[in-house]
């Protein structure tokens, strides 16, 4: 039975919310902002500046060809590659120390470059239900809303290719993909609690 479980997902899928319970029903630890917070302590870095150079990066050093890619040498005036090999460590050590849910982060090619064994999920949704998940978080609506939602999958998307240099939401990196849209959140919980007993 696998018991280290990361779940990637789309903005607004609802994978933050199934990643949590699936941990509460298998009583294991559950580790997605805890992530951040421990990165925060550990680089003394502002929260704000961990979020904003982690996995919702605008990863415009990327762009400008000035950032080291996920096994190249670390400069320490990048800090979006310092967080990068910060959370890669607390998420390695996370995975150690026994079964547990991780969300986001490239967590399943972390653990994969670890030869940490892990049940990977990836969770999406169409636009429509996933602008009614996030409606009372967000205060945009319509279009304006469709487009912040892109945005953020934007930004992890060139944020999981740039580190694992694989696409992101590919079915071959994942062990199970889910629509949280089509068939619920209760229904992901449980295909995943299944899924890992078998």
């Amino acid at each position: 039975m696998k018991k280290i479980i990361t779940i990637s997902r789309e903005f607004g899928s609802g994978g933050h919310d199934i990643g949590m319970e699936v941990a509460k029903r298998l009583d294991i630890p559950f580790y997605d902002h805890e992530i951040v917070d421990k990165a925060v302590a550990e680089s003394g870095f502002t929260k704000e500046f961990v979020e904003e150079h982690g996995e919702y990066s605008s990863l415009s050093s990327v762009l400008l060809g000035t950032s080291a890619p996920f096994d190249s040498y670390y400069y320490a005036e990048d800090p979006q590659d310092k967080i990068f090999k910060i959370q890669r460590r607390i998420i390695t050590k996370f995975a150690q120390e026994g079964p547990c849910v991780i969300v986001g982060r490239c967590a399943n090619y972390i653990l994969e470059q670890a030869d940490i064994d892990s049940f990977d999920v990836f969770i999406r949704a169409n636009i429509e239900k996933r602008m009614a998940n996030v409606s009372d978080r967000v205060d945009l609506k319509g279009d304006e809303l469709v487009k912040f939602l892109q945005k953020r999958d934007h930004k992890r998307r060139v944020y999981y290719r740039f580190y694992t240099k694989r696409k992101w939401g590919d079915y071959h990196d994942y062990n199970m993909m889910l629509d949280s849209g089509a068939i619920g959140k209760e229904n992901c919980i449980n295909l995943i609690i299944k899924a890992i007993g078998e």
